[in-house]
């Protein structure tokens, strides 16, 4: 059983590896201006990117453009990136206690920055090495960065900000809003807003004719699944093997999945919950009488895990999961029966609660139906240990709400 879920989690997996790449339509400038229309893969990128992967047709190659091959490249009506060479503030949100210097320490970098706010007054966020940036550009002037620093004070070692950015804006971006610009922060939100503002002010009609560049979110789905578990129980008992064999049962739950942000939706992290039963007999005659056992298991399994969507077409995909399964196992028992009366029956207690590691492979029909084959490591659930060992595979539908 367990090479044949081996076998069958290669095959997807390298199916997964196979399945084709969606690429969508879009354009890069080179270094000479150039521009060059094409399908980009479109990565929904958490950092900025460093490398590109393009087609100039839907059949054709894939190819690859970075930093020293083009300037700007775009996807679409809402991915804009644009390269710039500028000095940029190490703006780690947590300093180090011994950094009391509130100058901040510039980096070179040639990067693209990607734009968020359209306008007038354009904004642009960098994101890489664990730190975030801001930059403008008036009209379409270079890309200025904003500059910004966070530093541990030397009297009372409280971090501090040198929000000198707020001068940069002040100078230059200015329209009767020198209020605004002594509370604006040093966020993605809050200087959004500033940007509307002073985009509408400078405006004749004093519209806001603004186009931001929404940040994606982590999207919510509410699932319901159903379906068989099947159950291996053995355990040691008096030097020889108890074994219960292979019996099936019910197993129904729900599951909430939360798509991450980035690598358009191929992430996402679970949360489910689901009840199954288990109940079995086993008889053992050995020479002076005979022994019977029976298994009984209800179970409240808790499972919180990642998964991994391989997408084959617009509406067929494949996916991989892992998790940890936290066990509640209530009303269970094992139950030993001898039919000699010299001997007393006997019981075995359960633990309430296990824990084990869980795996999963399955297809997925436009991300609202799906089916999956799920294997759960052996676990002991006997409070002394007996060398006991479950087994767990189940085979569930699942149907997003």
């Amino acid at each position: 059983m367990k090479l044949a879920i081996s076998s069958l989690f290669i095959l997807i997996l390298t199916t997964g590896l196979n399945a084709q790449v969606q690429f969508e339509n879009g354009y890069y400038i080179d270094l000479s201006g150039r521009k060059v229309k094409c399908l980009i893969k479109n990565s929904n990128w958490s950092n900025n990117p460093e490398r590109i992967a393009y087609k100039l047709s839907n059949n054709g190659d894939v190819n690859y453009f970075d930093n020293k091959m083009a300037k700007e490249f775009g996807i679409g009506d809402t991915v804009k990136f644009l390269l710039v060479t500028a000095e940029f503030p190490n703006t780690y949100k947590n300093p180090d206690k011994s950094d009391n210097d509130p100058n901040p320490v510039m980096t070179k970098r040639t990067v693209f920055v990607k734009q968020i706010l359209q306008g007038e007054a354009t904004l642009f966020e960098y994101r890489g090495n664990n730190q975030v940036s801001y930059l403008y550009q008036i009209n379409n002037d270079e890309p200025i960065v904003l500059n910004y620093k966070k530093y541990v004070a030397a009297g009372d070692n409280k971090i501090r900000e040198n929000n000198i950015f707020r001068r940069q804006l002040l100078k230059d971006l200015k329209c009767g809003n020198e209020v605004d610009i002594q509370t604006v922060q040093y966020t993605r939100k809050s200087l959004i807003s500033y940007f509307r503002k002073y985009n509408a002010c400078i405006n004749p009609q004093g519209i806001d004719n603004s186009k931001e560049i929404a940040r994606r979110k982590i999207k919510t789905y509410f699932k319901i699944f159903g379906g068989a578990q099947s159950y291996g129980f053995t355990f040691e008992r008096n030097n020889r093997t108890v074994d219960f064999g292979n019996e099936i049962g019910p197993k129904f739950g729900v599951e909430l999945e939360g798509m991450l942000p980035f690598n358009t939706n191929k992430w996402s992290i679970f949360l489910s919950v689901d009840y199954s039963s288990y109940s079995s007999e086993e008889i053992v005659s050995p020479s002076s009488s005979a022994v019977s056992y029976r298994a009984e298991l209800n179970r409240l399994g808790t499972v919180l895990g990642g998964r991994h969507y391989m997408f084959l077409n617009n509406t067929n995909s494949l996916f991989i999961e892992g998790g940890i399964a936290i066990n509640n196992d209530f009303n269970a028992k094992i139950d030993e029966f001898i039919q000699n009366e010299f001997f007393d029956d006997n019981e075995f207690e359960v633990s309430e609660l296990s824990t084990t590691g869980t795996f999963g492979i399955g297809y997925s029909y436009k991300q609202r139906m799906a089916i999956r084959l799920n294997y759960y490591l052996n676990q002991g659930i006997l409070e002394v240990d007996r060398s006991d060992k479950l087994s767990v595979l189940a085979l569930t539908l699942v149907y997003r709400l």
